[in-house]
């Protein structure tokens, strides 16, 4: 049996076939193209089938996923509301280092201090950022409402398979 990605391949030759016959559809080039249909009805189920059953485990994938990211975040945030208790107390005590039997806990600093601006007055020009991006919703509308965009864009329709 053919492959999927053989099927344009073997149309073409048998369409080239039809041509040399003068375009006249004989018993034997019936045969083959029902043989051609057959085989490519089978190629199409059994791809289909094993496109839906990725899907299903795409999705089960998923699932497991969040739960495991919702796990992740709740044993996230019992770490640092423990290390937010254990900083209150070190701070109450004016300690900034304690000993376990086998753990010591202490209080760092970090090496690059948190920046952030504060103040009502514009940021200074040497500490702004700008960034321009497209705004593709508002190109979208005018493409909807002109039947065309300005000069410099392009607009391209996307395909894809369905299965149903």
């Amino acid at each position: 049996m053919a492959k999927l990605y053989q099927f344009p391949e073997k149309y073409r030759l048998w369409m080239d076939a039809v041509e040399a016959n003068d375009g006249e559809l004989n018993s034997e080039l019936l045969k083959e193209l029902q043989e051609i249909d057959a085989s490519l009805e089978t190629k199409v189920d059994a791809y289909a089938a094993m496109i839906r059953q990725f899907q299903y485990e795409e999705e089960m994938f998923k699932e497991e996923s969040q739960r495991l990211a919702a796990k992740a975040h709740a044993a996230g945030g019992r770490v640092e509301r423990m290390k937010a208790t254990m900083m209150q107390v070190m701070q109450a005590m004016q300690a900034t280092k304690l000993k376990g039997r086998k753990f010591i806990a202490s209080i760092c600093k970090s090496p690059n201090p948190r920046v952030s601006w504060v103040s009502q007055e514009d940021i200074p020009e040497a500490f702004r950022r700008v960034t321009v991006d497209l705004d593709k919703p508002a190109a979208q509308r005018y493409l909807k409402e002109f039947g065309c965009l300005p000069e410099g864009f392009t607009a391209t329709q996307t395909e894809y398979i369905k299965i149903y």
